[in-house]
């Protein structure tokens, strides 16, 4: 088997990559077809686009907003259900925080479906509930360059 590949996406409209990967993402995390949501994720808030290929096929896609320092949001992530459970939302995650990281964002904040909750608190996110709303989840990034293997966190 190949090795996972992460591709950040084009911001280019007519790419079929970031075609393909709005689909993904509309069916696997809202259940819809992509005309739903494209006009308001996807134009208006404009986040950077990543793949997550396995050979020739999409796996899983994420989306970040750059919200400006000190904050960046993982508005959307998705691996298919075919492919969980061999560790890419783990990988697809952690290049997330990079990406966000090298960007300068010293946290990295979502706003999953409370039945993802144990997989982000597993992957040292800060759990947040919220009674009005469905709450969100957080984590503190290293400054770009500083080793945390084997840091005492």
């Amino acid at each position: 088997m190949s090795v996972p590949e992460i591709l950040r996406l084009s911001a280019d409209e007519s790419d079929p990559l970031r075609t393909q990967a709005i689909a993904f993402l509309c069916e696997q995390v809202y259940l819809c077809g992509p005309e739903a949501i494209e006009r308001d994720m996807f134009i208006e808030t404009r986040p950077q686009l990543y793949g997550l290929r396995q050979g020739d096929t999409l796996v899983g896609a994420a989306a970040l907003t750059f919200m400006g320092n000190p904050e960046t949001e993982l508005t959307l992530i998705a691996i298919d259900p075919a492919w969980r459970g061999q560790y890419l939302g783990e990988l697809l995650l952690a290049a997330m925080e990079a990406e966000a990281a090298a960007a300068g964002a010293a946290y990295l904040r979502a706003y999953p479906q409370t039945e993802a909750w144990g997989f982000f608190a597993g992957q040292g996110f800060e759990v947040h509930p919220d009674e009005d709303f469905a709450g969100f989840v957080a984590k503190r990034l290293p400054p770009v360059g500083v080793d945390i293997r084997g840091a005492n966190l």
